[in-house]
């Protein structure tokens, strides 16, 4: 794992913790993939640890488990329209970015939950997934499948 793909991860991880995450490590015995809550990031040691279970396991040892951001449902889009206009008396100032054909106009506050809303229902909002860092949750339907199979 290069220092850019470490870095990333950790940003990542630190931001869903308030949220909770769940990840899949392989347990004491390298057979079994076991999936628990990440507890926390230790970024104070030589190489960073993420507590898991009860252990501390390096970044390479770990994979979040996240959805597509393409998985998001219709009630999801409104929820999250909602939680992004909670706050509408804003001191902070404004993001304005003009696109090809749109324009995103909307302050610092909204933005912040935006992304809170996204960790909270774990979306991949950096593209961890598509890179390799993270594994894609699976839909109860698919899950339920591979079980019986």
């Amino acid at each position: 794992m290069t220092d850019k793909e470490n870095t990333l991860l950790i940003r990542d991880l630190c931001a869903r913790l308030p949220f909770g995450v769940t990840a899949r490590y392989y347990g004491p015995e390298e057979r079994m993939v076991l999936e628990e809550k990440i507890e926390g990031v230790d970024v104070t040691c030589t190489e960073p640890e993420i507590a898991i279970g009860q252990y501390g396991l390096r970044l390479d040892q770990v994979k979040p488990i996240l959805r597509p951001l393409d998985t998001m449902t219709n009630d999801e889009r409104c929820e999250m329209c909602k939680a992004i206009q909670r706050d509408r008396i804003e001191p902070w100032g404004e993001i304005r970015q003009e696109g090809a054909d749109n324009l995103l106009l909307c302050t610092v506050r909204q933005a912040v939950n935006l992304l809170d809303y996204l960790y909270q229902k774990g979306f991949d909002v950096r593209g961890l997934i598509t890179i390799g860092l993270a594994d894609k949750k699976q839909d109860k339907e698919r899950e339920a499948s591979y079980e019986q199979s």
